[in-house]
């Protein structure tokens, strides 16, 4: 089972949150719900009591209005008087977790590139630890790539970001 929340009114009735067949990441408590190891994108703590994985929506049951008048609402309404949506899911196959893990990578490679940009530019180059910088450098494959550090450094000379994408090379420089 997962849940979900949406402060509200018992005027409006909320739509779906989510459709039968829907693959979606959720954390479920594996106390209450045994996960298996080898289920798609599974990661948390071992023996801990949240395991997030991947999860494909089997039915929902119909959003439920609570009026939390003494604190004892569930937790996704702790507080306040809202909306609770549940939904009955298991874990998703390998084949319908695949989009949202080469998703997931992807956006994961996207965040380790911005790191190391910030890292290679914030303070200077030399700040990478597999970088290197050769006797004679060949840039004429290269293209120039804009990438934003022009705002943050004015007044010193403009950084050059090019890439060598052939080679498989990145060129820092002014």
């Amino acid at each position: 089972m997962i849940d979900a929340s949406e402060p509200g009114t018992p005027d409006r009735t909320p739509g779906s949150l989510w459709q039968i067949g829907d693959v979606l990441r959720a954390k479920v408590p594996s106390v209450e719900h045994p996960v298996p190891e080898d289920s798609p994108g599974r990661c948390g703590e071992p023996g801990g009591v949240w395991v997030s994985l991947i999860v494909s929506v089997l039915a929902e049951a119909e959003p439920q209005f609570i009026r939390d008048e003494d604190g004892d609402s569930p937790a996704a309404l702790f507080g306040e008087d809202g909306w609770w949506f549940r939904a009955k899911v298991r874990p998703a196959t390998a084949e319908k977790a695949a989009p949202l893990l080469a998703e997931e990578a992807s956006a994961a490679r996207r965040r380790d590139l911005e790191r190391r940009r910030l890292a290679e530019f914030a303070f200077g180059y030399g700040r990478i630890d597999d970088g290197e910088v050769p006797a004679e450098p060949d840039t004429s494959a290269a293209v120039a790539v804009p990438f934003g550090a022009e705002s943050r450094r004015r007044g010193w000379p403009p950084d050059r970001l090019l890439v060598d994408q052939q080679a498989g090379v990145v060129w820092c420089g002014r």
